[in-house]
């Protein structure tokens, strides 16, 4: 006699229920439990083509997302992307903010059987963590770092070419001197923004002095306080802000000193988040498309997972000058 779904749920001290989603791959079942059904399943000769098919499969359909913090303008759109694409494909998003976390947190997840493949948002996972972890079983696509290893793919901004449209269109206009509020020096989007910066007063013949690159950490309040110490100074013809929460704070900072923008200081940012078209002045900025971003980062992580070959180990997204009123 045949088996059938009961005999499968008395012999495994489940509900039929339980089988049914066990052996159709649905997610309400643990994998201990999942794992006794199909051993049952298979003991009992009950659907042994589709249980052969689950015990031979390695796809879990769920993506690690890691990444520095919950917070922040720019990377919030990135994973709106990210989850949209991936629940799209029927992918589910295990997600981890690397901040506060105790060590080891990040290999207990990395290690984790129940990813396929990971999407790295943060630079304070080492290259060589990613290189070692990286496999056939668990490719990574990293965003705004490149790593050059096998199953590690990734997706960068034209941050070099965005921030060289930006200074050259500064320079144009009139201005012979360039200030670059810079963030963090570890940062992979800082360094290559200020290499813009720098390309395009070189191909000026224009130098740039020691003093005229301030460090704020890409962080608003930090370069309100960078640029309230420089206006107490020199009122700068033009200021280049490597993301467009500084230029934010550098606004705030022109306000109490009087300083009236563009008439006074020319002034561009870069990302194009939401407050950019809604501060006043209204900031020009560098723009690329973050939820494209996400997914496209999501898209390449599931084309390795499924095995696509001729996989590009690198991408880059474009950068476009968006002119509003500081400029």
């Amino acid at each position: 006699m045949k088996a059938t779904i009961k005999d499968v749920a008395k012999n495994a001290n489940v509900s039929i229920s339980t089988v049914s989603y066990a052996l159709n791959g649905g997610e309400k079942v643990r994998k201990d439990t999942r794992a006794r059904i199909i051993d049952v399943a298979n003991e009992l000769g009950y659907y042994p083509e589709r249980v052969k098919k689950l015990t031979q499969s390695n796809n879990n359909k769920c993506v690690g997302l890691f990444f520095n913090s919950w917070y922040g303008p720019v990377y919030s759109k990135v994973v709106k992307g990210i989850e949209k694409q991936l629940h799209a494909k029927g992918y589910d998003v295990m997600a981890l903010s690397l901040s506060n976390q105790e060590p080891g947190t990040l290999e207990r997840y990395l290690n984790n059987e129940y990813i396929d493949g990971a999407i790295i948002l943060s630079s304070e996972i080492p290259d060589e963590v990613i290189i070692n972890k990286a496999s056939e079983q668990l490719p990574f696509v990293v965003l705004d770092r490149e790593i050059h290893s096998d199953n590690v793919y990734s997706l960068l901004i034209d941050n070099f070419g965005g921030s060289f449209l930006a200074v050259k269109e500064l320079i144009n206009s009139g201005e012979s001197e360039v200030y670059f509020f810079s963030g963090p020096e570890n940062s992979y989007d800082s360094q290559k923004r200020l290499a813009g910066c720098l390309s395009a007063l070189g191909y000026f013949n224009i130098s740039i002095k020691k003093e005229c690159i301030i460090n704020a950490e890409f962080e608003d309040e930090i370069a309100y306080e960078k640029a309230d110490q420089l206006f107490k100074r020199t009122t700068p013809k033009a200021i280049f802000s490597s993301n467009d929460e500084m230029a934010i704070g550098i606004i705030r900072a022109a306000n109490k000193h009087n300083i009236s923008i563009p008439t006074d200081m020319r002034l561009v940012g870069f990302d194009d988040i939401q407050m950019a078209n809604l501060i006043v002045p209204r900031l020009t900025t560098v723009c690329h498309d973050k939820y494209k971003m996400g997914v496209q980062a999501a898209t390449l992580v599931l084309d390795a997972i499924n095995g696509e070959k001729g996989l590009d180990s690198m991408r880059m997204l474009q950068a476009e000058l968006i002119r509003r009123e500081t400029f």
